[in-house]
């Protein structure tokens, strides 16, 4: 392992053209030496000679090798992070979707910065950019000066309350820049889940007190409106299996820490994806099996459409959903 290697996974399945602007922004960074490693999680028609031939032409000095990894079957995403985080050979590891950006050129540079003077800190995090589905940015997400004082220097039960309940984006695995070290003694992501890798991550994080690096300033430029997760209908079929993966979460990482996140929260919240699976399944779609589903799962309906009446004021006004 190479002590001054960042090697930076770009994960992608069906991403065509969008990767090749992530390629872009990790070829603009400054750190002096980046391993490129892209998995491709089982698209059938990518064309590895082409992605060869284009990091041939525009990657600069300081990609020192690439690697490039196609899976013979779609295998999810949490499994496709952690193949690559085990072909890694650098000191650090920077995970980025292949429809996401850089949106600097140091941000790896100052990551690492940050770790090599916190010895005893195996992650740092910064802030994210929130764009639209064309990359123009409206919002930064990330730990205001009062959140890093009041949440990250804070006991963890106040972080993992405001981690779980409202701000999720808060350890976002886009956002982190981890020491390798902390995969070799730790564990890589959560295989008991398919398609989400930041949750379960950022719960263990807090909750095994990991100590948390922070750099305020922009470290990724997030995409929206481009992925199923994100999508305006919340009971299309093709969301099954990430509500399962939701639902899964819930189960395993916040059923055991209810008393701190807060019982009614957790309860009303895993209830809640329980109704979204139901009606996305195909055999429920007839009005009498949605009557029936919306009674049958009414309080939790309720109490999602109260503590959230914002959000859905949103939704009416913009056509645009955040759930």
């Amino acid at each position: 392992m190479n002590n001054d290697i960042v090697s930076v996974v770009v994960l992608t399945y069906k991403h065509g053209a969008l990767l090749l602007e992530t390629l872009d922004s990790v070829f603009l960074q400054d750190h002096p030496q980046i391993e490129l490693i892209v998995a491709e999680d089982g698209a059938k028609n990518f064309d590895r000679e082409a992605l060869e031939q284009y990091v041939a032409k525009h990657a600069g000095a300081n990609i020192v090798s690439t690697q490039i990894l196609v899976n013979e079957i779609n295998i999810g995403t949490v499994k496709n992070i952690n193949c690559a985080i085990a072909r890694a050979n650098g000191a650090y590891v920077k995970i980025i979707a292949g429809d996401d950006t850089y949106p600097h050129k140091s941000v790896f540079s100052q990551q690492v910065a940050y770790l090599k003077e916190h010895e005893d800190t195996q992650l740092v995090v910064g802030n994210i950019v929130e764009c639209d589905s064309e990359m123009h940015p409206f919002e930064v997400k990330g730990f205001a000066p009062d959140q890093k004082e009041n949440l990250l220097d804070a006991p963890r039960a106040k972080l993992l309350k405001e981690l779980c309940r409202k701000s999720p984006h808060l350890l976002a695995t886009q956002s982190l820049c981890f020491k390798k070290a902390f995969f070799e003694q730790h564990g890589v992501y959560d295989e008991r889940f398919r398609l989400i890798e930041d949750l379960p991550m950022a719960v263990r994080i807090v909750t095994k007190n990991h100590q948390i690096g922070y750099v305020d300033m922009p470290c990724v430029n997030h995409r929206g409106s481009v992925g199923v997760s994100t999508s305006n209908n919340a009971f299309d079929a093709r969301k099954l299996a990430y509500y399962t993966d939701l639902k899964n979460y819930f189960v395993n990482c916040l059923f055991p820490v209810k008393k701190t996140v807060g019982r009614l929260f957790v309860n009303m919240r895993y209830r809640l994806m329980c109704f979204r699976i139901e009606r996305c399944k195909p055999e429920n779609q007839t009005k009498k099996k949605k009557i029936l589903l919306s009674l049958r799962y009414m309080f939790p309906i309720i109490y999602y459409t109260l503590t959230n009446f914002g959000r859905i004021k949103f939704y009416f006004s913009k056509g645009k959903s955040k759930t």
